[in-house]
């Protein structure tokens, strides 16, 4: 008889597991295996090989030392812009500020960050970022920006035409083109969000 009470109570618990487990752990297989998806539900990024952020230091345009520890358990939006920030630029910039806003009540958990492939930044530039954008990672051009845009198989022209989305352990996993519209990066993200909500 008391052999049976520990077991009963294992099973109920194995049970609960189970019940409340099951759509997470299904939704992460559907993430990650996006060829079982039907068409209509299908991510709009293009899943790539995981690159891990570095965890070295980093240094902002304003010369704070940024770690990847301050973002670690958000998601990311990543960027990567010269030394001169076009309309192409401004436009990037704007979507990836205005994807983060319909995150609603888990927008304090998606971080923006935006390296720079170019190591002079004009003041002007610095300045009208700085104040445009606030809250987002403005990251000088170093070993460690170079090592991520290797990592990605990009040149420092060609990375410039991609928006990245980074998990919450730091690594990039998911690529968008710059020209694509917004609202497929949203549809992503409310998948991803209810796949692994961050709290």
């Amino acid at each position: 008889m008391t052999d049976e009470k520990p077991q009963r109570s294992m099973m109920s618990l194995m049970l609960v597991l189970l019940l409340f487990g099951a759509p997470t752990f299904g939704a992460l297989f559907l993430v990650m295996n996006p060829e079982y998806l039907p068409d209509s539900t299908k991510n709009n990024g293009e899943l790539i090989q995981q690159v891990a952020l570095p965890k070295s230091d980093f240094k902002t345009i304003d010369n704070s030392a940024f770690s990847v520890e301050e973002i670690s358990g958000n998601w990311a939006l990543l960027t990567f812009i010269g030394n001169n920030c076009d309309q192409s630029c401004a436009k990037t910039l704007y979507n990836v500020r205005q994807v983060r806003k319909t995150t609603a009540n888990s927008r304090k958990y998606v971080s923006r960050i935006a390296m720079l492939t170019d190591d002079q930044v004009e003041a002007s530039l610095t300045d009208e970022l700085l104040s445009e954008h606030k809250g987002l990672f403005f990251i000088r051009n170093d070993k460690n920006v170079q090592h991520v845009i290797t990592g990605l198989n990009e040149t420092p022209e060609s990375i410039k035409q991609k928006v990245y989305l980074v998990d919450p352990r730091n690594n990039i996993m998911m690529s968008y083109t710059a020209d694509q519209p917004p609202e497929d990066i949203i549809k992503d993200f409310e998948l991803l969000l209810k796949a692994f909500p961050v709290n």
